[in-house]
């Protein structure tokens, strides 16, 4: 399972006019502060209250978004149909077992056993109707 997050905005205005509102909101706090009488010390007070609040409001038109994505993997599912139908039978006279014993050196097979890793293994018998079964064992098969 792997993580991964992304920043990024979604303004309500174009960025240029909250840009715009923006220098035009500090223009507006600059000259209404120049012509009072207060100490210089109180109107910078003021004016970076001033600042911080209209950099909120610009942060907030802005609208920050932070993505968390989550990726969890799982091999894929693959179907092993064993076809069990008197017509698959090598010859008419052969017992049924043979059909087992092909299946049993197919599961002994090295490239079998790299398919058990790799995938989720889901097995299927048919003959007249489709049934779901358990996956046979290396050392026993029963159908």
């Amino acid at each position: 399972m792997t993580g991964s997050y992304q920043f990024h905005f979604s303004p309500i205005l174009p960025t240029g006019l909250i840009l715009l509102l923006l220098a035009a909101g500090l223009a507006g706090c600059w000259f209404s502060l120049r012509k009072t009488r207060q100490p210089l010390e109180k109107r910078m007070i003021i004016f970076g209250l001033r600042l911080l609040i209209l950099l909120l409001m610009s942060w907030l038109l802005l609208m920050p978004e932070l993505l968390h994505t989550t990726r969890h993997s799982e091999p894929p599912h693959l179907i092993i149909m064993v076809d069990e139908s008197l017509s698959m039978t090598d010859s008419p006279l052969s017992p049924p077992s043979l059909r087992t014993d092909n299946l049993q050196r197919f599961i002994e097979l090295p490239i079998f056993r790299k398919f058990t890793g790799k995938y989720q293994l889901h097995w299927f018998r048919f003959g007249k109707d489709a049934v779901e079964s358990a996956p046979p064992s290396q050392e026993k098969l029963s159908f």
